[in-house]
């Protein structure tokens, strides 16, 4: 979602750029501009990305249900625990 946000809100100025017709405020350099913009917009979607995943990540463990009783405190080392599911591997703790 926030990616299409990002391509209504810049394709409009690229699209106008690509025609000679973007003018900035005060005689202010189009070129140096739409570099900026360019550069803010790649950024924005790595950032959107980002934001995507974390949503994936919250989405997957919303529903789960976690029966803790037994299972040695989080904070034991490594060594105390059962060994991680092949998917979790090389994961940080």
């Amino acid at each position: 979602m926030l990616e299409q946000d990002i391509g209504q809100s810049t394709r409009p100025v690229m699209h106008t750029y690509d025609h000679g017709r973007v003018r900035i405020d005060g005689n202010g350099d189009a070129d140096a501009k739409v570099d900026e913009l360019v550069k803010a917009r790649t950024d924005a979607m790595a950032d959107a990305a980002l934001t995507a995943a974390v949503q994936r990540t919250q989405n997957a463990t919303s529903p789960m249900g976690l029966d803790t009783m037994g299972i040695p405190d989080s904070r034991t080392t490594t060594r105390d625990r059962p060994p991680a599911p092949a998917a979790l591997e090389g994961q940080a703790d």
